[in-house]
């Protein structure tokens, strides 16, 4: 981002999109996040340019945009809001030049991924987790754990040592 290196929190793969983790020197504005009107007009806004477009159709995950062929988003404003009376309705996410359409994914999608967010986060931990509980039941760790104790008379819990897996 505008040169830095900035780290990726999170892929949300069903929705092509990417969130990272800004650098606290950053600065940045909050938006409100709106509902897109149809048939009205938004515009497409970045730290470049402004591109004018009309909200052709709104479904609940994407929203259609018409563009004038000769102001058309580029390939570098993937991810630019969408704006509908100072609100974000949706983010940039492909266009069509044939037939100068664009879409975006939707302020709803948007206003939902913290839940997916966190639902990856416990789906991805009780992976993890059996996946700890599995090599533990496994003769390799039964092994290394008995040998840890026989030559070092350690009475520790062997994980306390040798945690395959961060949880």
């Amino acid at each position: 981002m505008d040169g830095m290196k900035v780290a990726v929190t999170s892929i949300l793969k069903p929705f092509d999109l990417a969130l990272i983790e800004l650098p606290s020197n950053c600065m940045f504005q909050i938006t409100e996040l709106g509902s897109a009107s149809e048939l009205e007009q938004a515009l497409l806004v970045n730290d470049i340019r402004a591109i004018k477009c009309r909200v052709v159709n709104a479904g609940t995950s994407l929203l259609f945009l018409g563009f004038q062929c000769y102001n058309m988003p580029e390939p570098g404003d993937s991810g630019s809001p969408i704006l509908q009376s100072g609100k974000v309705i949706g983010l940039i996410s492909s266009i069509t030049m044939d037939n100068c359409m664009g879409t975006a994914i939707s302020s709803s999608v948007i206003r939902s991924m913290e839940d997916y967010e966190d639902k990856n986060k416990d789906e991805t931990n009780k992976v993890l987790l059996r996946k700890q509980k599995s090599f533990k039941e496994t003769k390799l760790y039964k092994g290394i754990k008995s040998l840890l104790r026989f030559s070092n008379n350690l009475q520790h819990d062997f994980s306390y040592y040798f945690n395959p897996v961060k949880v």
